[in-house]
């Protein structure tokens, strides 16, 4: 809304005006130093810490639970890149996309606030299996009917994303002991991180071959499949650390 009522090249000042102002209340921040020695500070890095996550997260019952996480934050980064032009083809105006941004954020805030509700009364893997098949499914199912059903649906798929999203951060806060939360945390994000670029690099260069919305619907069937496919993993079908303590 704001783009279509001003600007794009004032929506990017304001942005770097925000940034700036907020460089310099983070300057203006105190923060105690360590009391640790240099030689306790050189012994755990970004590189060591991630070394020892990423040792943790590469035993069986981790992988399990890690690769799915990951193709999805795959699929996702390459579906999400495409918004822009499903929004060009759907609607010819800047300011669907917004809207379709802000479908797709509030229906984020709604998982995230259910999925305590929901966790507590339906085990891990149905959680996990049953969000990932509806958000290819809600997609799948916009695009089908096109029009301003598309926001709709990308408000309902969301609502799966935050659900799933909160879960699998709980879960990987569960698992390691206390001393390797944070670990495993860098291990995690660093490896998002990696698969995130990659998706969006392919949901950037085949669209061009075959078109946004055949690609996005395509991606939809994949993630309706992994979700399918979790069914045959014993270690999600089965686990329950959400609702256990």
């Amino acid at each position: 809304m704001l783009i279509a009522a001003t600007s794009i090249y004032t929506i990017l000042v304001g942005n770097i005006s925000i940034f700036i102002l907020a460089t310099i209340f983070f300057s203006l921040l105190k923060i105690k130093g360590s009391t640790k020695t240099e030689k306790d500070q050189g012994e755990y890095t970004y590189f060591s810490d991630l070394k020892m996550g990423l040792k943790f997260v590469s035993k069986r019952e981790i992988l399990e639970l890690m690769i799915p996480f990951l193709i999805l934050n795959f699929l996702l980064a390459s579906l999400t890149v495409n918004l822009p032009a499903i929004s060009q083809e759907s609607f010819e105006s800047a300011s669907s996309y917004g809207i379709l941004l802000t479908a797709s954020g509030l229906g984020s805030m709604v998982g995230a606030i259910v999925s305590d509700f929901v966790s507590k009364r339906v085990k891990f893997g149905a959680i996990v299996i049953g969000t990932i098949i509806l958000y290819g499914a809600f997609w799948l199912i916009g695009l089908s009917i096109g029009g301003h059903f598309i926001y709709l649906f990308a408000f309902l798929a969301s609502i799966s994303i935050g659900v799933i999203n909160v879960i699998f951060s709980v879960l990987f806060q569960q698992l390691p002991p206390e001393n390797m939360i944070g670990r495993v945390g860098t291990a995690i994000s660093s490896l998002t991180t990696l698969f995130m670029p990659l998706g969006a690099l392919l949901g950037g260069i085949v669209p061009q071959l075959i078109g946004s919305k055949p690609y996005v619907s395509g991606i939809a069937i994949f993630i309706m499949i992994l979700g399918g496919s979790l069914v045959f993993v014993k270690s999600i079908r089965t686990k329950s650390y959400i609702t256990e303590n």
